[in-house]
């Protein structure tokens, strides 16, 4: 972030890509406010999600109903509410067929 000269930036990842940004996070507690987004049917299970909490004093939790692993896709228009809930911007509602 330094390096290139942002003072702040929003990083975004589901998955693997949350697993990188949670590394981001380790390395930089003091620069983070994270927002944990997990998929109430994700077969990996809530202790997961609340395993990260713990870790992450500071975090928020919110739990993505009727979504498993693929939250992302599975429930597009709930997680860009989360997103903008945390973050005070409005994306567009994703179109869904």
């Amino acid at each position: 972030r330094k390096g290139l000269g942002l003072e702040t930036w929003h990083v975004l990842g589901f998955s693997y890509g949350g697993y990188l940004s949670s590394l981001y996070a380790h390395f930089f507690p003091t620069s983070v406010d994270t927002l944990i987004l997990h998929g109430r049917q994700d077969p990996l299970g809530e202790s997961v999600a609340l395993e990260i909490l713990d870790y992450y004093k500071q975090a928020n939790l919110v739990f993505i109903e009727k979504a498993g692993h693929y939250s992302w896709l599975e429930q597009p228009n709930e997680v860009l509410e989360a997103i903008r809930d945390k973050i005070g911007v409005s994306p567009k509602p994703v179109a869904t067929e």
